[in-house]
């Protein structure tokens, strides 16, 4: 049913939950395909240069060590695991990855989304599954 399913996660504990769901299903599913995306916010533009490249560095760092993390979750799968890291949010990073994966499920902890809820007064599944393009599972 799942041949690929995309991870996406910013280091929060719902990221980890959903790592450890979406490990299950793609053992469950028997998926070909299994990508994990972590995403990191980007610095202020208002720093200096020197400060710019320190903060990158440990947000970059920060990642890759959630990265390892979030791979221990998932466990060990019938698929390669790609593992990428990106400079962005959850949900803006979104239609993104989905045109570049072709996923059939994307699963995301629900606290990436859930922050801007209050913005259209709209239930966040319904904020994100209209730009991700595929199935969407949402973990709280």
């Amino acid at each position: 049913m799942f041949e690929s399913i995309l991870l996406v996660g910013d280091g929060k504990t719902q990221s980890l939950h959903a790592a450890r769901k979406a490990g299950n299903l793609a053992r469950a599913m028997h998926c070909s395909r299994f990508c994990i995306s972590v995403t990191h916010p980007a610095p202020p533009e208002f720093l200096g240069e020197l400060m710019f490249d320190q903060v990158t560095a440990a947000r970059i760092a920060k990642a890759e060590a959630m990265a390892k993390v979030m791979c221990q979750e998932v466990g060990d799968l019938p698929c390669s695991v790609d593992v990428e890291i990106l400079e962005s949010t959850p949900r803006k990073a979104l239609p993104l990855l989905c045109e570049t994966h072709q996923a059939d499920l994307v699963v995301m902890g629900a606290n990436s989304v859930g922050l801007f809820q209050h913005l259209r007064h709209a239930e966040p599944e319904q904020l994100v599954s209209g730009r991700a393009g595929c199935t969407l599972l949402l973990v709280p």
